[in-house]
């Protein structure tokens, strides 16, 4: 995974630092050959988009795909499971939503992700077919090389940082972005056109 910065660089994680000159992320190191490139004319300033919270994911069998409307503000849910992934078809529904919409797979209780702070993260995206288009990258021992990323700074598609906004440390956020918040009308690689892309997001720190 790439991040646009302003200067080439190397971070102490490992992770390149590629800068395109025109404000969007580039390239991948999952081998999937995507990345949450930002590409919009516009990119996202933080609260220019309100997400929708779908509350609580439920269950801990991670196969139903409900979005559970139970309340936003519960305790964190130590057994819930992303959805399976065959059952995202459902959130096709939201392809004409104006702005991305998350689900608590676990709610954190560490530092709030907000505005111009770093974060890292491990993530999976899918297309609502089921199919996985990206990934952070693993190291041998299972852990995740993480995707590092700053609030506010147009660094990826507007979908993904309204979905990541308020998240507390070790907390899991399913995140579905319509066309609209993420690439709209343009293919990306192996992401169709008006595509629904749905992510697992897992905070692991914030500085």
């Amino acid at each position: 995974m790439y991040v646009h910065n302003h200067n080439d660089q190397v971070d102490q994680k490992g992770l390149t630092l590629l800068n395109n000159n025109d404000g969007t992320v580039a390239g991948s190191s999952t081998g999937t050959g995507n990345s949450i490139k930002n590409n919009s004319s516009g990119g996202l300033a933080v609260g220019s988009g309100s997400p929708t919270n779908l509350g609580q994911l439920g269950g801990s069998s991670g196969g139903s795909g409900s979005s559970g409307q139970q309340s936003s503000g519960g305790s964190s849910n130590a057994g819930a499971q992303t959805p399976s992934p065959d059952t995202f078809s459902q959130y096709e529904k939201y392809k004409d939503s104006p702005n991305a919409l998350f689900g608590e797979i676990k709610v954190g209780d560490g530092t709030e992700l907000t505005a111009n702070k770093t974060a890292a993260v491990a993530y999976k995206g899918w297309l609502t077919s089921g199919q996985m288009f990206d990934a952070t990258k693993t190291n041998n021992d299972g852990s995740p090389q993480p995707f590092v990323v700053t609030l506010g700074a147009k660094q990826v598609i507007p979908g993904f940082e309204q979905g990541i906004a308020g998240m507390k440390v070790g907390g899991s956020r399913l995140i579905i972005i319509p066309p609209s918040a993420g690439y709209g009308a343009t293919a990306q690689n192996s992401i169709p056109a008006n595509s629904v892309l749905v992510f697992e997001v897992k905070l692991l720190s914030v500085q």
